[in-house]
């Protein structure tokens, strides 16, 4: 600031201005960013020319074609409240300079806490007008502007580059650098343009304040081609990262801009569908909604209401305008009102329960539905929406029954295809979700979401390699996806492919170097080019639930660690040195048993039974990782499960993966905690049971002296939570406490390392056991079944 230098409270206070430019540099200051930038006088005049440059040689181009995207995630979450708030703008621009003609195309994606919406414009510009239509509308209209607004249209699309005009503050932020490309320079600096950050600002309805804390580490990087003094290529980014477990913030705002063609042999012509002149004021409010200007357009409703107060398209379109705007409250207002105006209007009633939906009113949003569908039992978006509160609910086999129903009265309804994956994969139908996946991914091969579902049902079967050919499809669409990058670094990483997921792992890092899944999966990339013994004696440091009660850990891991090479023999004595006596759940798996443990895990560990009409069983006999699906696939074939009784049969089950336990825990529970780990820090991981469950008439749980771990806290889980169980049997092993697993395939041998207790409830049955309700003698399945008849 140009200020005198000033004393307060005995010191001097020099502004930076003065001390910076006493020493020969430029000081400039941007009050839109409220940033400082500080450059010398060299670099400034060779950026300003640089830029100058860059304007004057589009401006002489004759064709030109620039894609534009826009990428932003904002992740807030609040005690148990998540909120995902997504959006994608990808815009292609093909302009012709002297005649002043362009065309552009507008996709823009948002992602609302899962309600997904999809938009496509198309802008045409000229020297004379400026026409805007949605597709898949072939209706071109003119949008109320005026005459500086049409300006600056103009200006966004024959200048693409408009926010980087040569002013003081842009040549001073800015430093020039080499690439690796020849004939290319490079300018970086770390603000944001605040010409872009104006328009964001207005586009998102996000005032100054609150959208200079969001821009918390700001980069501007440009790539100029010395040839043609053209920006080829434009990034900027920024981002804010707080907060902890309870509560934090996540967001990203993500620019680029590339020149794909200049001069080329193409050609800018007006559409023919264009036709002139204005639609009444109702189509203009309208054409305003369809091109996401919601602020604009909820003033051109409210005109319309003015001079039209019983126009119930304008209170509709004002609701529509103002759901966008997140204004649940005041479009539920107007929707009531348009309801009260036209009854008949099922769309209304729908909309209506998506405002509901925000707010996570479920069961409000249901009851919607089935008014609009009793205006129209052939509503495909009404059962689409239902189906999606419903599964927000839990409810799953109701809200598929409510998205096959929208596809069947519209078989090209893509939210419903996408909706139908979603509860697939969310009801832990993972195959059934992999099999419709790949069915209806080529009917939508710009759905992104369908690939990534199949995925990720693929991962959590463990089948990595079938999960990374549909990322692979995922980032055909989305190369630039920070998630779909990181996900497929942790196949590459679960695979055994170090490389390859490192490869990925560093992409993901290069789009968003805060991202924390990609920082802790670097760390155990790098942690693998560690020699073997100080990786496996890293692993004991790390995870061992009893260390601190371990003496000379130090002085035995550091003696392990001088060896250069290791054999299992040496793991097995490191293993046995420094766990505790009384701890027979820390031990080392090697060789001949090693082998037998993998095919043991690839045999089939669930049977089945109908003992008679009204008795099925389950015999689990380890809980490896497709048991949790094999169990639900079973029992969702059993008609009427509230009338018939289950036997779940754990005798000689030791356990295994937690997580297929608490997947059976979650589908037969009602919404509760189902079981909880405790590590030896202190750190919890709780497994939860959502709102859908099924009903048994009763349950019977067998387990004798050898069912433990997982086979406990299913036991366990059930007795605690339902009335109508059943414990028969013997009193099991009593181990509360849960393993970490070092594999090493090629050195043939697993470690196995206690790291956490599991608790249901806050019971932790470490060396207490559970005792059954019935106790039987001896081991035959038949002595059992006689308690049970």
């Amino acid at each position: 600031m140009d200020v005198c230098p000033v004393i307060y409270k005995s010191r001097t206070y020099i502004p930076a201005r003065f001390i910076a430019e006493s020493l020969g540099m430029k000081v400039a200051w941007d009050g839109a960013t409220q940033t400082v930038a500080i450059g010398s006088e060299e670099n400034y005049i060779k950026v300003k020319e640089l830029l100058e440059n860059n304007h004057q040689a589009i401006k002489n181009s004759e064709k030109f074609k620039v894609v534009q995207t826009y990428d932003s995630k904002i992740m807030n979450k609040f005690l148990s409240v998540e909120n995902v708030v997504e959006y994608n703008y990808v815009t292609n621009f093909t302009v012709n300079n002297p005649e002043e003609k362009c065309l552009a195309a507008l996709s823009i994606v948002s992602n609302n806490n899962g309600v997904k919406n999809k938009l496509e414009i198309e802008i045409w510009i000229d020297k004379n007008d400026i026409y805007i239509r949605q597709k898949p509308s072939n209706i071109w209209q003119q949008p109320i502007l005026t005459n500086e607004e049409i300006q600056s249209e103009k200006k966004k699309c024959f200048d693409v580059y408009y926010f980087l005009e040569p002013t003081d503050f842009n040549c001073t932020a800015l430093n020039i650098s080499p690439t690796e490309t020849k004939g290319q320079l490079k300018l970086y600096g770390e603000f944001f343009p605040s010409e872009l950050m104006k328009l964001i600002m207005e586009n998102a309805s996000i005032d100054k304040d609150l959208l200079l804390f969001y821009f918390d580490e700001s980069t501007t990087e440009i790539l100029i081609d010395q040839a043609t003094s053209i920006a080829s290529d434009v990034h900027v980014k920024t981002g804010k990262h707080v907060g902890g477990e309870t509560f934090y913030l996540d967001s990203n705002f993500d620019l680029k801009w590339s020149i794909l063609e200049l001069n080329g042999d193409f050609e800018v012509e007006l559409p023919d569908s264009i036709s002139a002149g204005k639609d009444n004021s109702i189509s203009e409010a309208d054409e305003l909604l369809n091109n996401g200007m919601y602020d604009e357009a909820v003033k051109a409703y409210s005109e319309v209401i003015r001079l039209e107060p019983d126009n119930y398209l304008a209170y509709f379109g004002r609701a529509i305008a103002e759901y966008f705007l997140g204004k649940y409250d005041s479009s539920i207002k107007d929707l009531d009102k348009a309801i009260e105006l036209n009854k008949n209007e099922s769309d209304l009633y729908v909309w209506k329960a998506k405002n509901h939906i925000m707010q996570e009113n479920y069961e409000s949003a249901v009851k919607l539905c089935d008014q609009a569908l009793i205006q129209n039992n052939r509503n495909d978006f009404a059962y689409n929406i239902k189906g999606y509160a419903l599964s927000r609910m839990g409810k799953y086999s109701e809200a598929l029954e409510c998205v096959e129903e929208a596809i069947s009265i519209d078989s090209e309804y893509e939210d419903a295809y996408l909706n139908k994956v979603s509860i697939l994969y969310f009801q832990k139908k993972y195959l059934n979700c992999i099999e419709f996946g790949k069915k209806i991914k080529n009917k939508f091969p710009d759905n992104y979401d369908i690939p990534w579902y199949v995925a990720d049902s693929y991962i959590a079967l463990y089948d990595y390699e079938n999960a990374l050919k549909m990322l692979q499809e995922v980032l055909g669409i989305v190369p630039d996806s920070i998630y779909a990058n990181v996900d497929t670094a942790w196949c590459y990483y679960y695979i055994g492919d170090y490389g390859k997921s490192e490869e990925y792992v560093n992409k993901a890092l290069e789009l968003d170097r805060s991202n924390s899944s990609a920082k802790i999966l670097k760390q155990y990339l790098e942690e693998q080019k560690l020699p073997e013994s100080e990786r496996i004696a890293n692993f004991v440091r790390n995870n061992y639930l009893y260390l601190d009660k371990v003496k000379d850990f130090e002085k035995k891991t550091n003696e392990f660690i001088a060896k250069k090479k290791v054999t299992a023999k040496d793991i097995e004595e490191y293993i046995n040195a420094i766990k505790l006596k009384d701890d027979m759940f820390t031990y080392v798996i090697s060789g001949d048993n090693f082998d037998d443990y993998k095919n043991f895990e690839k045999e089939n560990h669930l049977y089945t039974h109908k003992l008679d009409n009204t008795t099925y069983y389950v015999g689990i006999l380890g809980f490896t990782p497709t048991v949790g699906i094999e169990f639900i696939n079973y029992v969702e074939s059993i008609d009427n499960p509230e009338d018939v009784s289950l036997i779940i049969d754990l005798r000689n089950n030791s356990g295994g993966l937690l997580k297929p336990s608490n997947d059976i825990l979650d589908y037969l529970l009602p919404k509760c905690i189902t079981s909880y780990c405790i590590d030896r820090n202190g750190k919890i991981y709780t497994y939860y049971s959502d709102e859908g469950k099924v009903n048994f008439k009763h349950i019977y749980i067998l387990v004798n002296q050898y069912s433990a771990s997982s086979s406990e806290l299913l036991a366990l889980g059930l007795k605690t939570y339902l009335q109508n169980v059943t414990i028969i049997g013997q009193p099991t092993v009593g181990k509360g406490v849960g393993q970490n697993v070092y594999v090493s395939n090629d050195g043939k041998y697993m470690i196995y390392l206690v790291n956490f207790y599991w608790n249901v409830k806050e019971q932790n049955i470490m060396g207490s056991r559970i005792t059954p309700d019935i106790i039987v003698e001896g081991d035959d399945i038949k002595d059992y079944l006689k308690y049970v008849k």
